[in-house]
Formats: C-alpha cells, sequence, structure tokens
C-alpha cells in the first residue's frame, strides 16, 4: 500500500471530530430507520400503490 500519514490537530481534523460525537450520528439513523418504515407502511396502505 502506498500512502502517507499526516497529524490533522484539532478542529481540522473533521472526521474524528465526528466520530467522537457518535450519538448524534446514532440518534440520525434511528430517525432514518423510522422514517422508511413509516413510508413503507403508507404505501401498503394506499389504494393506489395496491394495484
Amino acid at each position: 500500500y502506498d500512502f502517507d500519514i499526516s497529524y490533522i490537530k484539532g478542529k481540522e481534523n473533521r472526521v474524528a471530530d465526528a466520530l467522537s460525537r457518535r450519538k448524534h450520528i446514532s440518534a440520525l439513523i434511528t430517525l432514518r430507520t423510522q422514517f422508511k418504515d413509516e413510508v413503507k407502511d403508507a404505501l401498503e396502505s394506499d389504494p393506489y400503490f395496491q394495484q
């Protein structure tokens, strides 16, 4: 593998900052899953899409 490792400090390291806020990410994933289920249920009960 050909890659360079470089240190990125503080606020410039946004990936590490995002990963450290994992609780917020899991909350978004939960909301997205609930929305998907709601859309699925709505489509199953819609007469137009039952045809």
